[in-house]
């Protein structure tokens, strides 16, 4: 038996609570597939990391903070857009100019299947019920049973969740 298995058996018979220090090694594997895990002999990638290294490893090395970065979008009177399918968060701005609707047209729902999006606006939309902002589905698609959600208060938004075959929205927030 290995000098770290040895170690970690050590630990849990006893019950010890360890704490993690930099220079502690962990063994991690991963399944080459999601599909491995059901066959009898699974294709594994397994390293030996350092905890300091932990972190890079989970993030496949990008970084060692998490970010959520928005899409910053200018919205107003009378215009459209569609959502950008490469970003989970969506920062509404309005431009000011006047007051109307803006929609904002949603990817098809089977495009991004289990993704959850956020959608907010900023403190710039300020004409309350005169200014809206219609996050509407594709064709066919709906947004909890309709055709679009509607966004009109400063700091309002929705996280909205796709199961494949419609977008639903699992939280609404306004002021």
């Amino acid at each position: 038996m290995s000098t770290i298995l040895q170690d970690m058996m050590g630990m849990l018979s006893r019950k010890k609570v360890k704490k993690v220090k930099l220079d502690d090694y962990f063994i991690i594997s991963r399944y080459e597939t999601p599909h491995e895990r059901l066959k009898p002999n699974p294709k594994v990638d397994t390293e030996l990391i350092l905890a300091k290294d932990l972190v890079s490893f989970v993030n496949n090395n990008t970084s060692k903070l998490v970010t959520l970065e928005p899409f910053n979008l200018l919205a107003g009177a009378g215009r459209s857009s569609t959502m950008p399918t490469n970003y989970n968060l969506i920062d509404i701005s309005w431009d000011g100019l006047g007051s109307g609707d803006y929609i904002l047209n949603l990817p098809p729902a089977s495009s991004l299947t289990y993704r959850n999006i956020r959608i907010i606006t900023d403190g710039s939309l300020d004409n309350g019920a005169q200014d809206k902002i219609f996050i509407t589905a594709a064709s066919g698609d709906t947004i909890d049973g309709g055709a679009d959600f509607e966004i009109s208060k400063r700091y309002e938004g929705a996280s909205i969740w796709s199961n494949g075959a419609e977008w639903i929205v699992i939280q609404a927030k306004a002021h």
